[in-house]
């Protein structure tokens, strides 16, 4: 009975050890799946760069459609965005500058 019971512990043993090996097994990347990798990487920041740039240049767009309009149609409009921009815009900066400091990056 004890006998039987070391047995079933011992093939036990041996299968978890079989595990272990298997999974220690170091699977070696060949280069060219580092190289299809690579490139699929890549793709995907090449995409992300297009799709930042066209917000960015819409967003300018729009931002300089809104002054021109403004400026034309509205000069005292113009004047009011241009003093509201003064008076917030250094404190977004400080807002900003005072987040990266909390983050451990310094902005400037």
């Amino acid at each position: 009975m004890k006998q039987n019971e070391e047995q079933v512990h011992m093939k036990k043993l041996q299968q978890d050890w079989k595990q272990l090996d298997e999974l220690a097994e170091n699977p070696s990347v060949s280069t060219i799946e580092m190289k299809q990798q690579l490139e699929v990487y890549q793709e995907k920041q090449k995409q992300r760069f297009y799709k930042e740039l066209i917000i960015f240049f819409l967003t300018a767009v729009c931002m300089l459609s809104f002054f021109v309009i403004s400026f034309v149609q509205a000069p005292l409009l113009f004047i009011i965005v241009e003093i509201c921009a003064i008076i917030i815009g250094p404190i977004v900066f400080y807002v900003l500058v005072k987040r990266k400091k909390k983050e451990g990056k310094v902005l400037l």
